[in-house]
């Protein structure tokens, strides 16, 4: 069994019950066993969280308050505090391994475990070669850790599989209090390091293990596409490659996205999503 994460914020609630829909249609009930829907805004949002989106699977939904493991966030940005909430929902895992998910991944075709993992339980996402962007947060933890990291831990983004006791073990090794961990991530996501989630996590297993290959295969099996609004450029390509693709397990747009799309475009999504049994009514 494994564990599903998604940090969720209040523009994107509608995303979230689509979401939850996928993981209705897409995930078996015995394959999951908690799904934590962690609200990156005020408290308040959590209300309008509703477990019943996620049908068979709503008694294993638990809604954790931003504010529960991410104290201090007003000295975070969004995106900053979202990765703090990935990583410490991970390592709060009730499940060996944790899936994380943005509120706009959804599934499109069923979880297979048995595809997920290898004969080693080893998750099999992949490597992913560092993006010049974080470059900087790259070679800050290369130099922290003393280590040399061409490539992090695939898929490059979300979904991205934790394993919970390595997260456990990142956190406590900053020192004793959960407030040294809190110090560290929260002066190192800013300029100029501008660390990530995945890559001080990707960091962490270099440092300890020396490679990945303990813990994930470096070969992928599923893929996933994610869509950002500054990609619309690619959109055909990246629609025709997740049609034509029968190992995609996932596929996302960012929300500013959609009014960018031409109207050709939205429709080819919207049947595509509605092919795929998505409420896609909100969008």
């Amino acid at each position: 069994m494994i564990d599903l994460i998604t940090v969720v914020f209040q523009e994107e609630l509608h995303l979230l019950k689509t979401q939850a829909r996928s993981i209705e249609l897409y995930t078996r009930t015995q394959d999951i066993r908690k799904i934590y829907v962690v609200v990156n805004d005020a408290d308040s949002v959590a209300d309008f969280v509703d477990p019943t989106w996620y049908g068979t699977h709503q008694a294993r939904v638990k809604i954790v308050r931003g504010s529960k493991w991410n104290p201090g966030a007003a000295h975070l940005n969004g995106w900053q505090s979202q990765q703090l909430c990935k990583l410490l929902a991970a390592s709060k895992a009730s499940s060996a391994w944790s899936m994380c998910l943005d509120a706009k991944t959804w599934f499109i075709q069923p979880l297979d475990l048995s595809k997920l993992f290898d004969v080693q339980q080893r998750v099999n996402s992949g490597i992913y070669p560092v993006q010049p962007v974080f470059t900087s947060g790259k070679q800050f933890l290369e130099g922290y850790y003393n280590i040399n990291m061409p490539e992090i831990i695939g898929p490059g983004g979300v979904p991205f599989v934790f394993h919970t006791a390595t997260v456990q073990s990142l956190v406590k090794s900053f020192g004793p209090k959960f407030g040294d961990f809190l110090k560290f991530f929260k002066t190192n996501v800013s300029n100029p390091n501008v660390i990530t989630e995945f890559y001080l996590y990707s960091s962490f297993i270099l440092a300890r293990e020396g490679t990945y290959k303990k813990l994930y295969n470096t070969t992928r099996y599923y893929s996933c596409y994610n869509l950002a609004e500054h990609e619309l450029d690619t959109f055909d390509s990246i629609y025709h490659a997740i049609t034509h693709d029968d190992r995609a397990l996932t596929a996302s747009m960012h929300r500013k996205a959609y009014s960018m799309l031409s109207a050709k475009q939205l429709r080819r999504w919207q049947k595509f999503l509605s092919q795929s049994g998505l409420n896609i009514s909100n969008i």
